[in-house]
This record gives C-alpha cells, structure tokens and sequence, in this order.
C-alpha cells in the first residue's frame, strides 16, 4: 500500500516536472553554440550555433570554416515558412506534409536541418536534456520547438498542453488542401446508370412486341 502510494507521489511529481519543462522551454530566451572536431582529421571543428528569442529561432552552422548555412523560423507565425540565408534570403514554404517520400523544397530543407541539429548539436552538446542551463536543454528545447512548427504547428503560449507543443487551431491552409487531395473524387454514375436502366427496359419491351406479335398470328 505504501509502495502504490509512494509510486502515485513520484509519478504526480514527475507529470509537474515534464509539464513545466514544456512551458518553460516555450518561454525561454538563450544563445547556445557546439562545437566539436570535424572532417579532416579533426583539423577544423563544426560549429552549431542556437539562438532563441521568443518565438524566433535561428539556427546558423559552420563546417570547415567555409561552409556556412543560416536558418530562421518564427513558430508563431503562419503560414509555416523557414527563411534560408543571412545576406540573400530565400523564403521556403510550407505546401505539404512532409514525410519520407517527400521531395518539395520545404521537407528538403528542413530534414537537412534535423540532421544537422542531430549530428553536430545533440550528439554533442553537454549537459541533460531537462536542463535548459544546460548546451543540451537548450539545443533539445530549440529543436522540439522547430519539429512542431515543421509539423504544422504554429506555436503561442495557450498552444502548450503539458510537455507537448500541440495547438487545436493549427492547421494551416497547405494542411487543408492537402487534407482535400487525399479525398478521392466521387464517381458520378447516376448517368450511366439511367442508360444501363433505360436499355433493359428497351429491351423488355422489344421482347413485349414480338410475344404479341406472335400471339396475333
């Protein structure tokens, strides 16, 4: 008896914890940059740096000290976009979901960034992920955030249920119409039905006329 009370207490307690982890991450403001030994033979590092500003996230990365690439999302606002670029900036929408098979612009691009939040941030970054002090919490909290938006989630603070970014009003216009191609369109066969009926009867009445022709002679 104890022990089930004892369990109820840890997982009350637990439940709170993920709950605040949620909402605080939402509201959370930090910098957060990776590094670690890259390609070739650890003579340059790959570099990911994290910066979060309410709803702004901007995600910038180095490799081989040339090779630089920025992303900027802003979870609140629609329609879901990302803006690829620091100079020149090229706005990439959301059209679609996205899934393994897709090959649009926007799911290119963003499954891009997943591997790269992946490989050069999470798989480095210190710390645990319930920490938001921590290179990891923030990079997770930052990286949780981006997978709803991608999702089709655009984010305000009533749209955190717990330690979930979910949102009741969120599906977008692109998530409509994808909603309404996958509707297969109704075969219209009221036409060829009435022709199907009024041959049989055609017919009928043809075999009519010859049962009394017959019947006259």
């Amino acid at each position: 008896m104890h022990l089930l009370k004892f369990s109820i207490f840890v997982f009350i307690i637990c439940n709170h914890v993920i709950s605040f982890e949620g909402k605080k991450c939402f509201e959370s403001n930090f910098d957060v940059t990776v590094k670690h030994k890259g390609w070739p033979f650890g003579l340059t590092e790959n570099v990911i740096v994290v910066r979060k500003d309410k709803c702004d996230l901007t995600f910038s990365h180095e490799r081989m000290k040339y090779l630089k690439s920025y992303w900027h999302l802003d979870v609140c606002r629609e329609p879901v976009h990302v803006k690829k670029g620091s100079g020149t900036v090229e706005v990439i929408k959301r059209i679609s979901n996205c899934s393994k098979s897709s090959d649009d612009s926007f799911c290119n691009e963003m499954t891009k960034l997943k591997g790269i939040i992946q490989d050069d941030g999470l798989i480095f970054a210190k710390g645990s992920k319930e920490d938001l002090n921590s290179e990891h919490g923030r990079v997770y909290c930052a990286y949780r955030l981006m997978k709803a938006y991608v999702g089709g989630k655009v984010l305000s603070p009533d749209s955190i249920k717990g330690s979930d970014f979910t949102s009741e009003s969120s599906s977008t216009l692109s998530d409509v119409q994808s909603s309404e191609e996958k509707v297969a369109p109704r075969p219209i066969m009221d036409d060829i039905g009435t022709m199907e009926v009024t041959s049989e009867e055609e017919e009928s009445n043809v075999e009519e006329e010859k049962s009394s022709s017959t019947g006259s002679f």
